[in-house]
C-alpha cells in the first residue's frame, strides 16, 4: 500500500535568471505508447508471469548553461542518497539515484542495487538462509 502525491505533468521550471536549466523536454515514447506499455505490464503481473518489472523511459532535453550548475539545482528538487555527476570530453551524466550501484571498498568494487536478485541456494534450506541474510542486510544502516 502507498500514498502518493499527484504526478508532476512537466519538468520543474527554473527561474529566468537561473544560470542553468532545461528546455526542449520530451520523452522517447508518446503518452499513448506509455499507457499501452503500463497496461501490458499490469496484465503480466496479474497473470502471474512476473511479480515486478522495471520499466524505464528516456527523458530528452537541452541543457541551458553549464550542466555542472544544473546538477545542484536538480538535486535540490530530487534529493537522493547516491547522486553523481560525470563529465567526459563528449557529454555529461547526471544521476539522481536512490540506489548505490557501485562502491569502492579498499581494492574491491561492490555493487548494491536495490532492485535485483539474490542468488539461489542449492537447496530450499539454503534459499531460506539466504533470505534471512538478505533481510538482515536491509536492516543495517548505511
Amino acid at each position: 500500500m502507498g500514498i502518493y502525491s499527484l504526478p508532476r505533468r512537466a519538468f520543474p521550471a527554473f527561474p529566468d535568471n537561473s544560470a542553468s536549466g532545461v528546455c526542449n523536454f520530451s520523452t522517447n515514447v508518446s503518452r499513448e505508447t506509455y499507457g499501452a506499455h503500463i497496461e501490458a505490464i499490469r496484465n503480466h503481473i496479474a497473470a502471474g508471469d512476473v511479480y515486478q518489472i522495471t520499466y524505464c523511459i528516456k527523458f530528452r532535453f537541452t541543457v541551458k548553461g553549464d550542466s555542472l550548475a544544473l546538477y545542484p539545482a536538480l538535486l535540490r528538487i530530487q534529493p537522493v542518497p547516491y547522486p553523481a555527476f560525470i563529465r567526459t570530453g563528449d557529454y555529461s551524466i547526471i544521476s539522481l539515484s536512490p540506489e548505490r550501484f557501485l562502491v569502492k571498498r579498499g581494492s574491491r568494487v561492490v555493487t548494491e542495487p536495490m532492485k535485483g536478485t539474490w542468488p539461489r541456494g542449492k537447496t530450499l534450506v539454503a534459499d531460506l538462509i539466504a533470505r534471512q541474510r538478505f533481510l538482515a542486510r536491509l536492516q543495517k544502516p548505511g
